[in-house]
């Protein structure tokens, strides 16, 4: 199988479309007690194509024609926006005899932020940030340890897997350089979190900090 491309670019904020192509291919009969010249094993027809991103749990891909129904087919996947950084997409394409596919190649999927906004002097230089945070893995609140310009402005976020925000804040650097705060580990409706992989974004004024937070009850 073969994703469209082995590395994407893209800008945070924005939906991410792949697409691709899975081909099953017959092979020879190789059972040495039954073998006639010629002889092959018929090609079975794909059956399901599957990605992961940063080794989270396995999603469906979508045939293009509707069905996966034949021994060539092409795919297609729309993720919803994910928070800045670097992410690995592996992809596998499954057969109806149950059978993987012979390579599961990858996709370097890169998100920047968007650009800042111009200043009266031109483009503005992102500020400088430092983040410290944990526990992680967390059975419960994680404590956060901003340093930035004071007086600078931002938001942070934190992302499941599939890219759906559970959990946002306003974020202001005090005079004193330092913005610390809890975060309970819950949604804003109280309820506590799945054990799993979560993504943390930061976004002050231009600059950008993504990092992962591991949920472990």
């Amino acid at each position: 199988m073969a994703p469209d491309s082995d590395q994407y670019r893209t800008v945070a904020g924005k939906p991410i479309t792949f697409r691709g192509r899975a081909l099953e291919v017959a092979r020879g009969n190789e059972n040495p007690y039954h073998y006639f010249t010629g002889d092959s094993i018929s090609a079975a027809t794909i059956d399901s194509v599957v990605f992961r991103i940063d080794n989270g749990p396995n999603q469906q891909a979508l045939p293009m024609d509707g069905a996966f129904d034949s021994g060539r087919e092409y795919f297609t996947v729309t993720i919803p926006p994910l928070p800045v950084g670097d992410y690995l997409v592996e992809w596998e394409a499954w057969n109806t005899n149950g059978l993987g596919s012979a390579s599961t190649p990858t996709t370097a999927l890169s998100v920047r932020a968007a650009s800042a906004s111009q200043g009266p002097g031109g483009g503005s230089s992102p500020i400088s940030l430092e983040l410290r945070y944990g526990p992680t893995p967390s059975v419960g609140a994680v404590r956060f340890t901003l340093h930035g310009r004071p007086g600078s402005e931002g938001r942070g976020s934190v992302y499941d897997v599939r890219g759906r925000e559970v959990a946002r804040w306003k974020l202001r650097v005090p005079t004193s350089g330092v913005e610390d705060w809890v975060w309970s580990g819950r949604v804003a409706g109280g309820a506590a979190l799945p054990s799993g992989l979560y993504f943390l974004s930061i976004e002050v004024e231009g600059a950008a900090l993504k990092r992962r937070l591991v949920i472990s009850h």
